[in-house]
């Protein structure tokens, strides 16, 4: 009885503050951890596409996932604005050149096999081709 008590003291105490009783917290849902990992996958490669633009591509389509999930959440202005910017990204990315770049890579096969071992100190004679 006395936790009865006490919740209705919680209640009444709510709604003397704020006029309306507390809403409960949203429960996590596979669409809002889908959200936030996005959003967390597009931070993180905004972040690395200042280094190199080749993270262009994925950044537009981490953006745009983002943009899709934000409007099935409800909140559609934050994602139409996030879609432009992936479009921007991905328009820039496409201007630059970068995918020659990548496009050559892929062609050729391989990628150019180098070591930070032999950077830092030279070329091996190990016979292993990671050394030379």
């Amino acid at each position: 009885m006395d936790a009865n008590i006490g919740a209705m003291l919680a209640v009444v105490s709510s709604r003397m503050v704020t006029g309306h009783a507390a809403a409960a917290a949203p429960q996590l849902d596979l669409l809002m951890f889908s959200s936030f990992m996005s959003a967390l996958l597009t931070l993180v490669l905004y972040r690395e596409y200042f280094r190199s633009k080749g993270y262009g591509p994925a950044l537009s389509i981490s953006a745009a996932v983002t943009a899709v999930l934000g409007c099935m959440e409800g909140a559609w202005p934050m994602g139409m604005v996030v879609f432009v910017w992936s479009g921007s990204v991905f328009w820039s990315w496409w201007k630059t050149g970068e995918k020659k770049n990548l496009r050559r890579a892929v062609s050729a096969g391989r990628w150019k096999a180098e070591s930070r071992v032999s950077r830092l100190f030279g070329p091996r004679e190990s016979g292993h081709e990671i050394w030379n």
